[in-house]
């Protein structure tokens, strides 16, 4: 799943939304086809995104790396724990 990020974030990095509020929000517009979570994201958040998911086509992803880690790999200054890729 890792692999598949980083090819978003070299190939379609305007895809992406880094951050619960952004996310979120596109995720009740139905703009988002799928989420990548770290693994230490708030059980509150994972639970809302998992719940978007089953009335939605969008997928949930969890990944093995934890907010800072995603941080370092997709080279932002803040802690990421939730990444949303728009519909294309």
């Amino acid at each position: 799943m890792l692999k598949e990020l980083q090819k978003y974030l070299k190939d379609k990095p305007k895809l992406l939304f880094f951050g619960t509020k952004q996310t979120i929000k596109q995720v009740k517009l139905d703009k988002i086809k799928e989420v990548f979570l770290a693994k230490d994201c708030y059980e509150e958040i994972k639970e809302r995104i998992e719940n978007y998911a089953k009335f939605s086509k969008m997928q949930v992803k969890n990944l093995e790396q934890n907010k800072d880690e995603l941080a370092l790999i997709c080279k932002k200054s803040f802690p990421v724990s939730i990444i949303g890729v728009l519909k294309e």
